[in-house]
Parts: C-alpha cells; structure tokens; sequence
C-alpha cells in the first residue's frame, strides 16, 4: 500500500477541503482526488462522502483515518528505537536550561528518559537567555527548555510547550513613590532594566506595548547581564525589571524586600531545538516530555471524617 495514497487521505481528513490538501503536498486537486480514489479500491471501502458540503469522512473512513495515524505514530517511534539501538553517531543528549527555570513535566521527562534508556548519557547545564541562543546555534547542546522568547515563530527551531506563567514587574519594597497596591502606570518615573543578552529585543517589545496601554513610554536602561544581576540591581533599588514568574524562584518570593506586580500578560515556557540537528534522543525525549504533559492529575484525598 502507497504511504502516500495515506498521506493525501490523512490530510484531506485533516483539512476537509481537496484543494487545500493538494497545497499543503505540492500536488494538484485532481492528484489527491485520484489517490484517495486508488486508496479506497486497494481497502475495499468507501472513505469519503463527496455527496457531503464538504469531504467527509464515512464511519469506515474514521476508522481507518485513526488505524492509520496510529501506525504511522507506531512506526515513527520504531524508527528512533533502532536507531537508538544502532548507536547511529549519537550517545547523548545536551540539555540547556534557562537560569532559574524548570517545570514538573521536564523533571519526569529526565527520570523516565534515564529509565528508558540506561545506556545513553544526558547533561544538563544552566545558562543565560543569551547562551541559550548561542549554544543551539551552535550545536553547544542539543535541545533547551527555556521563556519562549520568538522561538515558536523562528522557521529553524522546533518547539513543544511546557507549561505557561505571566509577566510580572519586580521592584524594590524601598522605591518609595510607588504606592502599597500599586497599578503599571505608577512606574512611569522608575528606570525599567533591560538584559544585554539576545532577549532584550524580545522583551522591550512587551514592555513598550504593556507601557503604551497605560499611556507612557519608558524609562529604559541596558544594564543587566543576567537574572542573578537584574535581581540585585532591584534590591538596591537601581531599576525595576520585566520578568517572566517562572524566574522567580521561592527564595526570591521570600526576599522582604522585593514586590512585584502582575501584569496579566501570558509567557510561554518551552523545549526547544534546531529543525537540522539529527539527534534520535530529542524526539525520544520530546515523546517523554509530552507523554508527561497529557498525565492526569493525581486526585484530591478524601477529607477525613
């Protein structure tokens, strides 16, 4: 049977629309009508209703459209095995991680990929926003879990969500024009620290945006050269710094003299790794990461009586 005859079936279920399916595989509509058609007579069954508005899959078509999905998911996964077992080149698996963060389902990952496979080393370093890009570029490690800044729209990275936080503003308890509940607005006198690092273009965008919905432009300085600095620099009231709360460590939440400020804005915290690089282990570790994300929680003790 033609993979791709699979392919074009899987893609019209997909998308519902013949036109469309043949744009997305390079072929012409009447190519993807002819290839489903020889599908269909190879099975036996009739997959599509093309008495329907638009294509629709019969009972049998729904079938077979997840029979398919799962063989090709199955075979997928049998593939990195054996490479995994042929030592194809590679032995182990780089990790960079993003000072100051980390995640449950990374943590599970990196147990169960110990697990799975004793006979493959991984490292794990921690390193600035700065290094990150840099070192993914250039192959310093394999795959990094780290603040989405722009990956998931950069054509030659790969990415999978982890979990999701919020920016907050940091600031000093001693910066004392700013009130005990404070709103955005009430920094627009204070002095907004910018990284040095390759985020800082990222991350001025959000802070000129957020600042512009509450009518101010401001104050920026490029002064900090990582987290550990820009913390510092807060807690001796130098500036204030837009942060994403997966940085904020608990020992920071308990320093008295940092407060911060919810902005509402959403961030992303992600796994992510160059399209070229060939490494089998980062699938391998993708498919942990995500088996780990789709975990449901452990549920709620009964109250005692």
């Amino acid at each position: 049977m033609d993979s791709f005859k699979i392919e074009c079936f899987l893609t019209l279920a997909e998308l519902k629309n013949f036109t469309k399916t043949g744009e997305r595989l390079h072929i012409s509509q009447p190519a993807v009508s002819k290839n489903i058609a020889s599908l269909e007579q190879e099975l036996g069954l009739t997959l599509i209703d093309r008495g329907a508005y638009r294509p629709k899959l019969t009972p049998a078509g729904e079938h077979m459209a997840e029979c398919f999905r799962a063989l090709q998911a199955e075979f997928q996964l049998r593939l990195r095995e054996s490479l995994l077992m042929s030592g194809a080149a590679y032995s182990s698996l780089k990790i960079g991680l993003l000072t100051g963060t980390g995640s449950k389902e990374l943590s599970e990952a990196l147990l169960h990929f110990q697990e799975r496979y004793p006979h493959f080393s991984f490292s794990i370093d921690t390193h600035s926003v700065h290094n990150i890009l840099t070192g993914l570029k250039e192959g310093s490690f394999d795959l990094a879990a780290t603040i989405d800044f722009g990956f998931s729209d950069d054509p030659d990275f790969d990415c999978v969500h982890l979990t999701t936080g919020q920016y907050i503003l940091l600031y000093s308890s001693a910066l004392s024009s700013i009130p005990e509940n404070p709103v955005l607005s009430d920094f627009r006198d204070a002095p907004f620290l910018l990284s040095r690092g390759s985020d800082k273009g990222y991350m001025e965008e959000i802070l000129l945006q957020l600042c512009k919905a509450h009518h101010f432009e401001p104050k920026t300085k490029a002064l900090t050269s990582s987290l550990e600095s820009a913390f510092n620099m807060v807690d001796s009231n130098i500036g204030v710094i837009l942060i994403s709360d997966i940085s904020l460590s608990d020992s920071l939440r308990s320093r008295p003299s940092l407060r911060w400020l919810d902005t509402g804005i959403p961030c992303s915290y992600v796994a992510v790794w160059k399209k070229e690089n060939k490494n089998p282990l980062i699938p391998a570790f993708i498919d942990l990461l995500q088996s780990a994300e789709e975990q449901p929680a452990p549920p709620e003790s009964a109250p005692s009586p």
